[in-house]
């Protein structure tokens, strides 16, 4: 809107200060409605620059939890009565197979997400993600007596398409078998990259971490090296004559074993002391008997999902939404600018006529006289302009053009020269 705005503002510059004592009225409210305009636009295009300043700010993260959950069931099949007992044909023998793998059964393991609000059950309705946003890949191995020489069963959330809240895996039972175990790997998706703390470091720098809503107590490597530096800084650890040297009070030393260290040097020795958060593995013994869906176990993991996730996507909707409005609008926008202009240059026509009328009818041999002496002088510049001689500054001075009867009368000029040339 920036564009149309300034090209109106222009047109509204062409008008000829003399329009207001024509028609004092329609002057007025034409300045009022022009005004609205402007301060329209300008509000417009405020809002418009906030709501691009608050997307691309750096996002707010808070701390949710993620239920995870783990289901598990197992329909056993029913012979279907008259196969057995069916005389021997050439299909007899599909229909005893199909029997048999009826009568094997089909378990179904599941895995479920859900993002909830701290320790309460209720789902977080303040973000969008899912189980398959946190999550990055899934291990299943299953038992190697109930199914010798299979690959395990990969999980992948790259390979599934759009986000989901978890996954499911059904395989058929086998007969002999009363129980089968299940081994599944979780892979967080963690971006940026979170460790564990060896319990002694934990110990001395908790108080100053990040809040963890989960079990896990894992952190990213800033809040670990934030946290030990606030503990540096309180306890007054930096020697008073080489600020770049550390001496380490008994917490300390236990953690690092030795007296000081320099600083650089401390952000070596706390890399021995974080250990990547490795896959969550959980084993699992499974029924082959008749279950309905049972949740065999919950864990619960820490997460940082956007505040206020609902309203930054719908922030988005309306940049994209102007975006496209302006561009389907812009060629009527063109359209009205041009017709906008064609009127100030019509009105300031018809202003400049009657203005020359005006002068003409109230002293017709003054203003005739004026046009010749104007005459003269355009002759004497031009004449002028091929000798050595300067022009005086009264001879081209650009206040005799700026009278209205100059332009009409050119333009008479040149209408008529036009025409005659026809």
């Amino acid at each position: 809107m920036t564009e149309p705005a300034a090209s109106k503002r222009k047109a509204v510059e062409l008008l000829h200060a003399e329009v207001e004592t024509i028609d004092p009225d329609q002057y007025a409210s034409h300045k009022q409605l022009k005004a609205l305009e402007a301060k329209l636009d300008s509000t417009i295009e405020r809002h418009v620059r906030q709501l691009d300043m608050l997307i691309q700010a750096p996002p707010k993260m808070i701390r949710k939890t993620l239920k995870v959950s783990f289901y598990y069931s197992f329909v056993p099949s029913v012979k279907l009565e008259g196969e057995v007992h069916a005389a021997p044909s050439e299909g007899h023998a599909d229909q005893v197979h199909r029997s048999e793998l009826l009568d094997d059964g089909e378990w179904t393991f599941r895995v479920e997400g859900t993002i909830i609000d701290g320790n309460k059950n209720a789902a977080c309705q303040s973000t969008a993600k899912k189980f398959s946003h946190f999550f990055r890949k899934a291990i299943l191995d299953l038992d190697d007596q109930l199914y010798p020489g299979s690959n395990p069963i990969e999980w992948s959330s790259f390979r599934s398409g759009d986000d989901s809240d978890g996954f499911s895996i059904s395989r058929p039972g086998k007969k002999g078998f009363q129980t089968h175990r299940l081994r599944l790997q979780l892979l967080r998706n963690q971006s940026p990259e979170r460790f564990a703390l060896s319990p002694d470091l934990f110990n001395a720098i908790s108080p100053y971490l990040t809040p963890n809503c989960g079990p896990d107590d894992t952190f990213v490597k800033a809040d670990i090296s934030f946290a030990l530096w606030q503990y540096i800084k309180e306890k007054d650890l930096m020697k008073t004559d080489d600020c770049r040297v550390i001496s380490h009070d008994e917490v300390l030393q236990r953690v690092f074993e030795c007296h000081e260290q320099p600083i650089h040097a401390i952000m070596g020795s706390l890399q021995t002391k974080l250990t990547p958060v490795g896959p969550t593995v959980i084993d699992f013994t499974l029924q082959l008997e008749d279950t309905t869906q049972v949740c065999l176990d919950t864990k619960y993991f820490s997460i940082e999902v956007q505040a206020q996730e609902t309203l930054l996507h719908a922030q988005k909707r309306a940049l994209a939404g102007l975006a496209a409005h302006r561009k389907r609008t812009k060629p009527e926008l063109d359209l009205l600018e041009h017709q906008m202009a064609d009127v100030v240059h019509r009105i300031n026509g018809h202003v400049a006529t009657r203005e020359w009328m005006h002068q003409f009818a109230t002293d017709p041999s003054g203003f005739m006289t004026k046009v010749v002496e104007s005459q003269d002088t355009d002759n004497q510049i031009l004449s002028m302009a091929t000798q050595a001689t300067p022009v005086p500054a009264h001879l081209h001075d650009s206040n005799l053009y700026a009278q209205p009867w100059v332009h009409s009368t050119i333009d008479m000029v040149l209408a008529r020269d036009g025409g005659g040339g026809h």
